[in-house]
Order: structure tokens, then sequence, then C-alpha cells
């Protein structure tokens, strides 16, 4: 037989003797742990996982899912949380008031190919936030309080495909933050307070199908601007403070199929 799921939910585990756990564990296909409790205390949900993690040596496509929340809480992404973990797969933490994520924190997460930090208080990404994970697929940073990332922060992350930082305070997007992705499908950078992109931002996104740049503070669409973007189906400009589009704006996006430029302040059209 074979079990899809099994989910455990608040629960710190000390240590497991039953064999009987074990054989469930090798007949099923994902674990789901998840933590949302103000009660709990990180090191503890970190060895319960770490715990379950040592057990499930068995074949590939079994797969570790987490999710920690704590409203308010306090959460320092130490470089040694995370060593040895094999077969996390998915990982949410959420909900955290101060958080942080130290160099090489999740070097070690290899197998990882879902990363979601929601609605926490991150000011900043660094360069080395996300070194060693080289499967992963999407991250999410929505609802934080970016400020800023560092050039090339996800430069070793070249099979992501869905990057969202949507609902953060980015002002600027600087030529190298986005370097490194050259499979990304789906960049969403909508309500944020983006008012500049540097030249050559994209050149690096270039299988790039789909972009959201809405709600932000954008005045002026420079000359080619978009370089890079050549397989862009979908751009949405809505809801910006735009007046002008300079001449060859739009160029080298020969696969655009729907450009949403509605709600803004158009005056000039080179």
């Amino acid at each position: 037989f074979e079990i899809d799921e099994i989910i455990i939910r608040n629960l710190i585990i000390k240590s497991i003797k039953s064999n009987y756990l074990k054989y469930l564990l090798k007949h099923t296909k994902k674990l789901i742990l998840n933590f949302e409790s103000n009660f709990l205390l990180i090191d503890d949900m970190i060895q319960t996982v770490l715990l379950f993690d040592k057990l499930c040596d068995y074949p590939k496509h079994f797969s570790i899912s987490i999710k920690i929340s704590q409203p308010n809480g306090r959460f320092i992404l130490a470089s040694d949380y995370f060593t040895n973990f094999k077969w996390v797969k998915e990982m949410s933490i959420g909900d955290f008031a101060n958080i942080r994520i130290c160099y090489n924190s999740l070097e070690s997460m290899a197998q990882l190919k879902k990363l979601n930090f929601y609605n926490n208080f991150l000011n900043n990404i660094n360069y080395g936030s996300f070194n060693g994970l080289v499967n992963l697929r999407k991250l999410i940073l929505s609802q934080n309080n970016l400020e800023k990332i560092e050039d090339s922060s996800f430069i070793y992350l070249s099979k992501l495909k869905v990057l969202n930082l949507r609902s953060n305070k980015l002002e600027i997007i600087q030529s190298l933050m986005l370097s490194g992705l050259k499979n990304l499908l789906d960049l969403d950078l909508s309500i944020n307070n983006i008012g500049l992109i540097e030249f050559n931002s994209f050149i690096d996104l270039t299988e790039l199908r789909r972009l959201n740049l809405e709600l932000n503070k954008i005045a002026i669409l420079q000359s080619n601007i978009f370089v890079g973007l050549k397989n862009l189906e979908i751009m949405n400009l809505s809801h910006n403070c735009i007046k002008s589009i300079e001449f060859n704006a739009l160029n080298n996006l020969d696969s655009l199929l729907n450009l949403d430029i509605s709600w803004n302040k158009m005056v000039k059209i080179e």
C-alpha cells in the first residue's frame, strides 16, 4: 500500500521508537509538519523536523513539507539550523515580527523546491542568503518589509521558475538584482514603491513569460529598459504614475501578447 500524505500539526517529538510509524513513513509520499503556535520553541521544531528527516532515508519520491508560523515571533536562520536536512522539499516560514536569513544558512537544503517567506518583517536580502538551493523552483517573499535586495542575491538559483516579491517596499530594481535567473518564468514585483528600473535589469531573464509591475511609482518607461525579455508574453504596468513612454521603450518584446498600462497618467508616447 501507499499513503499520499501524513500530516502532523503542532506536535514536538523528542524520540521515535515505534516501528509501525517507521513502516508508515516508508510507504508515504509526503510528510507535512505544521507548526503554528506561539507556545512552541523554534529549536524544538527544528529538532522534530530533523528527527523525521533522519528516519526517512527512503526512495527519492519521499518529501517533507514544513510550515512554521508564529505571529510576532523572532527567528534568526542560523547557519546550523538546517544542516543535514535531506528530504525537505517545501518550507514555509511566516508571520514573524523579526526574521533574518544568515549567510549560507540554507546551503545544505539541496532538495528544496519551494520556499515561502510570507508576511514577515524581513528587511533585506543579502548575497549568500540562498546559496546551495540548486533545485529551488519557487521562491515567495511577499508581504514583507523588503527595502533592498543585494546584487546577485539570486545568482545560484538557476532552476528558479517563480519569484514573488509582491507587497514590499522596494524602490529600485538594480541592474544586478535579478542576475542569474536564466530560467525564471514568472516575476511579481507588484505593490512596491518602485520608481526606477536601471538599465539591463532584465538582461538575464530571457525565459520570462509574465512580469507584474502594477501598483508601483514608475513615471517614465525609458528606451530599451526591457532588454532581455524576448519571450515575455504578459506585462502589467497598471496603476503606476507613467506619463511618458520613450521611443524604443518596448523594443525587444517580440513575444508580448498582453500589455496593461491602464490607470496611469499618460501624456506622451514617442
